[in-house]
Formats: structure tokens, sequence, C-alpha cells
């Protein structure tokens, strides 16, 4: 298998969208996570010596091009929350398919299917503290030899239902979250800015869809590896490449 995680061979990452944050001056900062940056220069390397196979299936992981089968899981919460739960996350499903013009495609499917297990509980919680929600992913790309590699995106989010105090989350707070936990599957880290969706959850001002400086950012980071997936399909018609 090849990882740009050397330690466990997984890229393995765990952030969290936070109640509260203090409010940032806007200054430049990357929204672009750094392992989707050392990707695009693995896939750009591999590119460069020839290693075309390589190459396409680390920017087929940047640009999922391999549908995101998701499932939802509300057994956890109140009957009474699980449609309006459920709503909200796919709200933010469409708020992602919409701000990236149906590039990345999402589809849902059984659990046992999914490579995204979006669930649902009444208290959250990151490293002891209250979060309104957390993802854990994973992006590896498997060599299994000979010139043949296969990419491989999946990941786990949960999302509360109930804000510390007991009471049912706004609906606009809990696409926030979903919205929020999304983008990081698809290579967004947190902004320190209210008014990002990776920005922190202001429970009375949540934001339901990615900023243009975020969804700019994002098809940047893809631009760069669609080149590079072009250039080498590009050598392989013109070559007769075969692994």
């Amino acid at each position: 298998m090849n990882s740009l995680n050397t330690k466990a061979g997984v890229l393995l990452l765990t952030l969290a969208t936070t109640f509260i944050g203090s409010a940032h001056a806007a200054a430049p900062y990357d929204l672009v996570q750094p392992k989707m940056r050392e990707m695009i220069k693995v896939a750009n390397q591999a590119m460069n010596s020839g290693n075309i196979e390589k190459a396409i299936a680390y920017t087929d992981l940047i640009l999922v091009q391999s549908e995101i089968k998701y499932s939802i899981n509300t057994d956890n919460i109140p009957d009474y929350q699980r449609d309006s739960s459920r709503s909200a996350a796919h709200k933010a499903i469409d708020a992602w398919t919409e701000a990236l013009d149906g590039e990345v495609k999402f589809t849902e499917v059984e659990p046992s299917q999914a490579n995204l297990r979006i669930k649902f509980e009444t208290d959250v919680r990151s490293v002891g503290s209250e979060v309104a929600g957390y993802a854990v992913w994973q992006r590896q790309v498997y060599d299994w030899g000979n010139g043949n590699y296969s990419p491989k995106l999946s990941g786990d989010i949960s999302l509360r239902s109930k804000t510390p105090t007991g009471r049912d989350m706004p609906e606009g707070a809990i696409i926030h979250s979903a919205c929020h936990e999304i983008g990081h599957l698809l290579g967004l880290w947190d902004s320190p800015n209210f008014g990002d969706v990776m920005g922190p959850l202001h429970l009375k001002k949540p934001i339901t869809k990615p900023s243009e400086a975020e969804v700019s950012a994002l098809q940047e980071a893809r631009q760069v590896a669609q080149e590079i997936s072009q250039t080498c399909q590009a050598q392989k018609a013109a070559n007769g490449y075969k692994h």
C-alpha cells in the first residue's frame, strides 16, 4: 500500500467543528489540507518520473473520481428528530454537490455498502470536549505491484442532534456541521473565520453552504490535479501505454 502516512500506512485525521471560537480578522491562510497538497506533489512527481498509473491513482483520489456512497444512521437520537436530521444531512450534501457543479457524486446506500458513514448522536465529544460534529477519514493509494494502483477514500462523520444544554440543534446548525465535516472529506482545512462553513459554528448564525473562497480554494487544488490527470491520460493515449 502506498500512502502519505508512513507510520500507519493510512492517512488518518480527526477534526471537529467547535461550538464557540473567537472571531479572527481575515488573513492569508491555505484552506486546502496540507496532505492534499502533498498528494498533488506526489502525483506530479510520479508523472514526471513516468509512473503514469501512480499519478492517475493519486489524482483520482484528490478528484474523488469514484462516487461517495454514504449512509445516514439516526438510531441513537429521538424518533421525532430523525427525519429532520436526515433532511439536514441531505441539504449539506446538496450544498456541496451544487458548489462543485456536480463534479463529485454522492449516492445514498445501505450502511454495508457505504464508504462514508454519517451517524447522529444526542451528544458528540472529541478529546473530551463537546463539539457539533467530527470526522475521521482515510485517503490511501494501494500499490499492488506491476504498475497497478487503486485509490480509496472512506470516512465516518458524527453529528449531534442536541445542544450541550439539551435543546434540539437548529436545522441550520446541523447543516453547517455536516457541511464542515464533508468539507474535510473533500480536502479542506479548518478556517479561522466566522462566515465560512469550515469556520467555527455560531448556533444562532450557522452557515449552510461553502463560501466562494472555500469553493475557489478546493477547485484550485482540484484543477491542478485535473491537469496532471489529463496530461497522464494524453501520454497514455499517445504512447499506447500499458502497465
